[in-house]
């Protein structure tokens, strides 16, 4: 069945971006908390044809594909082209990083690994700043409302910023985000939400957060400020073959 919708996403998407390089779902369903309003959130890492960089057509750096649904839910595929992708790794993007990570393949081949690997050493200070911001944020939203949506973005994002922390590899490869961690006051609060159970333990709930930071930033010093010029270079340079392949494979198929 998974392997059905998965084949059914990766066909819609192919009708609208050319040159797909990979593909994967993001959201809820990422970190194995979809509920009866999660849609299909897919992104899908294209490359644009040379030729219309080089000024002939006007390229398309994102896409959005028309409306769509999938078992009943929406369908949401935004395609972004590398370069765009590339500026996102360097910029700290922890939208971008939580998917790239996601264990839910639709197109899965060698360059989502180095897409992944390239991921991993932007990863800098800064990276970690922007999800301490975000973090603060979702629990200060949660504590007013006691909406589980904030609740959820606070868990996921403590989550996949504490793996970047600790990891030296490829993070998630198999499983939901979720199953690298054992039951947490966090994940029982959560599911008491969902349902709609007493939950009277908030305050650890919520500590389980702060400790992942803390975690975090007892851990800060082995990474850069930011970027290094090193890794600025070399995604430079991989951009630059892509470039080059995709215009000796259109030379060839005009010839």
């Amino acid at each position: 069945m998974v392997n059905e919708i998965y084949n059914s996403i990766y066909d819609y998407c192919i009708k609208y971006i050319q040159n797909p390089l990979t593909m994967v779902i993001g959201g809820s369903r990422m970190c194995a908390y979809p509920d009866e309003d999660s849609d299909w959130d897919v992104l899908c890492i294209f490359q644009s044809p040379t030729v219309c960089l080089s000024g002939q057509l006007k390229p398309a750096f994102e896409i959005l594909t028309p409306k769509s649904t999938i078992e009943d839910r929406r369908l949401s595929i935004r395609g972004e082209e590398v370069e765009q992708i590339f500026n996102k790794m360097l910029d700290g993007n922890i939208k971008f990083l939580e998917k790239i990570y996601s264990s839910l393949i639709v197109m899965d081949n060698n360059q989502l690994k180095i897409f992944r690997s390239f991921a991993l050493n932007t990863v800098s200070q800064k990276t970690f700043n922007k999800y301490f911001e975000k973090i603060h944020k979702d629990i200060e939203f949660y504590n007013t409302t006691k909406e589980i949506k904030p609740l959820l973005y606070a868990y996921r994002r403590s989550m996949s910023a504490y793996l970047l922390s600790q990891s030296s590899k490829v993070i998630v490869d198999s499983i939901a985000l979720k199953e690298y961690f054992p039951k947490t006051y966090l994940e029982e609060l959560i599911e008491a939400k969902i349902y709609k159970k007493s939950f009277d333990k908030d305050t650890e709930a919520l500590e389980d957060i702060t400790n992942w930071l803390n975690k975090i930033k007892n851990n800060l010093d082995k990474f850069p400020a930011q970027p290094t010029d090193e890794i600025i270079d070399i995604l430079d340079k991989y951009l630059l073959n892509l470039r080059k392949q995709d215009l000796l494979i259109n030379k060839n198929l005009s010839i």
